[in-house]
């Protein structure tokens, strides 16, 4: 790993496919945040924002994903609002 602060002296080119490589293996889970960071010679809150430019979310969530967990939340919170109706409607009574 080269260290910290390093990637000031790199070619843009050689930065960018560095960057790229940690990008992927942070994706594929082989690096963390700050792993992925140290490796290019950046802060993590500048790795964090890199991902963001290569379309990778920090919480290793693709769209499909996301949008399954958010019907989950979408059904439990349309749920719990018919068991307080049930349950006003009841003590209303």
């Amino acid at each position: 790993m080269p260290p910290a602060g390093c990637s000031i002296f790199l070619h843009p080119t050689i930065f960018s496919e560095a960057a790229l490589i940690a990008v992927k293996l942070f994706k594929d889970g082989k690096l963390s945040t700050g792993q992925a960071a140290e490796s290019v010679g950046v802060s993590k809150r500048t790795f964090i924002e890199l991902l963001g430019e290569y379309n990778v979310s920090v919480f290793g969530y693709n769209d499909e994903e996301l949008e399954e967990d958010l019907e989950k939340v979408e059904f439990h919170i349309s749920k719990s609002c018919v068991y307080r109706n049930l349950i006003l409607n009841f003590l209303n009574s």
